[in-house]
């Protein structure tokens, strides 16, 4: 080839790749200008979401020209084309915020709030007349009764759409343009902010007043009986029906990126919620502030045991268990049985005591026949004044119930039987005998059954061995 040719071919070259460089200026300036004309992040200015579809045309074509800018040969126009890449990455870095804008901008303008037939559980108070004697707020106190602001059919069989339709699709197409480019971080967090947003809105729509510690103190028991029911029927609500809700739209707006961003978002976006808006329900300290209420230490001690045990098994057997987690549940499962523990030694190590050896001699002497005759008297006063009260006590849940009576009675019969076996004899030929030992071992089985069912009774008839 002559070298004539050579410059003739390399000149066509440079000419054309000019020309181009010149083209993709001119058309990344039409972009830069029409990207200028929206205002995605004005409250006033509402469109419609099918503009969006056509603002991520404009950035498809940013891309492909920046992609036209990379593969040119920068030969002599080395300085126009690195300025010309500068400013179409500077307008790519632009165009990608407004698209934040814009993603941020469908999620907020588009949001639908729940149908009012699903939030018809708020009510004022409805007069009637509560027991308060149970120590425990338990949704289990009225399983059974329908509630008149149930939701028909069940929460759970109605799940509303957050984001209304016409905008999903448009959400969607950013979230996975934003993952393509990189932008995966900041769309992830535009969208927590946007429906953590959300649901601080759903919770103020619901009027539930968050009460200090020192207003719960201050609270009557019907108020406070009230409130706690208002809690539970709005966190079941919350849970059955609005983080379901809000478990299907992150799995539509990320679940073909994947799986892992889909859920890690649902889970700081509930979470937080939960952990900010259900402190009421789940804070121990709002517990032992509602326990000060009682005046005798061993009603404190019951209140704090069902409504933790409450707790725990709620958490347990809902959606709050992925949300707290399995450390959660075990502490405060200590906790409950903490405060069992505070109960028994605060109701029985009184009554126990009187089945103690201190004083005694196996011997048999006068003395000791009357320290023997005074225990038993003791103990059986402290046994049936335990028993009257604590028969009007209630422990809600089943299964809790019979532990706490199994627990007492383990080691109630046990101290009885081995006093009696071991004393009783002292007393034979004394008169009045069976005035002091009123009481067979498992007459005592019988009667701790009768604790914590929520009715009074007395022991105005002895029984007799």
């Amino acid at each position: 080839m002559m070298a004539g040719e050579l410059v003739k071919q390399y000149s066509n070259i440079t000419l054309g790749e000019d020309s181009e460089i010149c083209d993709i200026k001119h058309a990344l300036k039409a972009l830069r200008k029409k990207i200028l004309t929206l205002d995605f992040d004005n409250s006033v200015h509402v469109h419609d979401p099918q503009d969006s579809f056509e603002y991520l045309e404009v950035l498809y074509k940013i891309r492909r020209l920046s992609e036209r800018l990379r593969g040119l040969d920068p030969c002599g126009e080395a300085k126009q084309l690195n300025e010309l890449t500068v400013y179409a990455n500077d307008l790519s870095e632009m165009a990608m915020a407004r698209l934040e804008e814009e993603f941020v901008y469908l999620l907020t303008h588009y949001k639908q709030p729940l149908e009012q037939e699903v939030l018809s559980f708020r009510s004022t108070e409805d007069g009637s007349v509560e027991d308060f004697s149970s120590s425990s707020f338990s949704e289990e106190q009225s399983e059974g009764k329908a509630a008149p602001n149930d939701i028909i059919g069940g929460p759970e069989h109605f799940v509303p759409d957050l984001i209304q339709p016409g905008a999903l699709s448009a959400v969607k197409s950013i979230a996975k343009f934003m993952f393509l480019n990189g932008y995966d971080k900041e769309c992830c967090q535009a969208y927590i902010n946007s429906r953590q947003n959300a649901i601080d809105e759903y919770f103020g729509s619901l009027r539930l007043n968050k009460l200090s510690i020192e207003e719960l103190m201050n609270t009557s028991w019907y108020k406070l009986n009230t409130l706690i029911r208002r809690w539970n029927r709005a966190m079941r609500v919350f849970i059955r029906v609005y983080l379901v809700s809000e478990k299907r739209l992150s799995n539509h707006v990320f679940g073909e990126l994947t799986d892992s961003t889909a859920d890690s978002c649902f889970y700081e976006i509930s979470f937080n919620s939960v952990m900010q808006h259900l402190s009421f329900y789940v804070s121990v300290a709002n517990l032992e502030a509602g326990s000060r209420l009682y005046r005798d230490d061993r009603l404190q001690n019951i209140f704090m045991m069902n409504n933790i045990h409450y707790m725990v098994q709620k958490v347990k057997n809902s959606d709050l268990k992925s949300f707290l987690g399995d450390d959660w549940i075990r502490i405060h499962n200590r906790k409950f049985q903490q405060q069992a523990m505070r109960y028994e030694r605060a109701s029985w190590n009184n009554v126990l005591s009187y089945l103690s050896d201190d004083g005694l001699c196996a011997a048999g002497d006068a003395a000791s026949r009357k320290t023997i005759r005074e225990k038993i008297k003791n103990f059986n006063l402290s046994f049936e004044e335990v028993y009257r009260v604590q028969t009007a006590w209630s422990v809600p849940d089943d299964q809790l119930r019979d532990d706490v009576r199994i627990s007492i009675s383990l080691k109630v019969i046990q101290a009885y039987r081995t006093f009696v076996g071991r004393y009783s004899s002292l007393l034979d030929g004394s008169r009045h005998r069976d005035r002091y030992i009123k009481y067979r071992a498992e007459d005592l089985e019988t009667l701790l059954l009768d604790l914590f069912e929520g009715t009074q009774k007395s022991l105005q008839h002895s029984c007799r061995v």
